[in-house]
């Protein structure tokens, strides 16, 4: 199925809304200089993480992750709660550094995002290396990719992303595959969330955050999906596809009130 992945992608996804999409990233680059757009990148960054790790369960505030983000360490903070937020920190501001020279995410790219996000969690033979054990996830409903098929798969699944041109695309696609062959022990979930800011921010969008109210739908399609056998999931794409425009709409909003207050950097045109 993976094959024909592009001709799919055109017949069965609405392309005027992604190029709506499209419309309004440009806009936002268009109406910010770098240097204000560099500080919503990192409270769109910092926000990411938040959100990551409390899809995984892990409560986080916004400060404190705003203040391990730049190298504070908060008050009475539980100590696993600290390393998995400063290694997820470490970890986004080498995609954003990455992503942002044009280094497109590689097979050893993806290696060294999830040693970043895993180190100190998990010991040396699994940070950072594809397991070597069968896992299960969800309600047992579905089975991960078996052991000697991991590395094939992954390279695959690589091979199938160059195809796609739309990064919205190709990101909801890459995280739910990754996700979906889970080639490593733990901390899957926020390494696919990671790959799609990686391809969100290459290609001149913002690192997108699950709210509280979202978390539960981005679990249920991709447990959905995994439990039909999809390996495109249009369900997730288009529920992605969502998440990115209503977020660029909440930044053209501040944009516009900026603008009221005669606060921003550039005039709209």
């Amino acid at each position: 199925m993976w094959n024909d992945i592009a001709e799919i992608s055109q017949k069965k996804l609405d392309l005027s809304y992604l190029n709506q999409i499209e419309r309004k990233m440009r806009l936002m680059h268009a109406a910010y200089d770098e240097d204000y757009f560099g500080r919503y990148l990192v409270h769109s960054d910092v926000r990411h993480i938040k959100a990551s790790l409390e899809t995984e369960g892990t409560s986080v505030s916004f400060d404190d992750t705003r203040a391990i983000y730049e190298h504070v360490m908060p008050e009475n903070m539980e100590y696993l709660a600290f390393m998995e937020c400063n290694n997820l920190c470490v970890a986004a501001k080498m995609a954003k550094e990455k992503a942002l020279s044009g280094i497109p995410l590689t097979y050893d790219g993806l290696m060294s995002l999830h040693l970043a996000i895993a180190s100190n969690l998990l010991n040396q033979k699994n940070a950072g290396h594809i397991r070597t054990r069968m896992v299960e996830i969800g309600r047992g409903n579905y089975r991960v990719a078996a052991i000697n098929q991991i590395d094939k798969l992954l390279h695959r699944l690589f091979d199938r992303c160059r195809e796609i041109s739309n990064p919205i695309v190709k990101a909801a696609f890459f995280s739910y595959n990754l996700v979906s062959i889970h080639p490593f022990v733990d901390y899957n979930g926020r390494t696919s969330r990671l790959c799609e800011s990686y391809f969100l921010i290459e290609n001149g969008y913002l690192p997108v955050a699950l709210e509280e109210k979202e978390i539960e739908t981005y679990m249920r399609l991709i447990r959905d999906g995994q439990e039909r056998g999809d390996m495109v999931n249009y369900e997730y794409i288009q529920f992605f596809s969502d998440l990115v425009n209503r977020r660029l709409e909440e930044v053209l909003e501040l944009l516009e009130d900026d603008y009221e207050k005669e606060t921003s950097p550039v005039i709209i045109k």
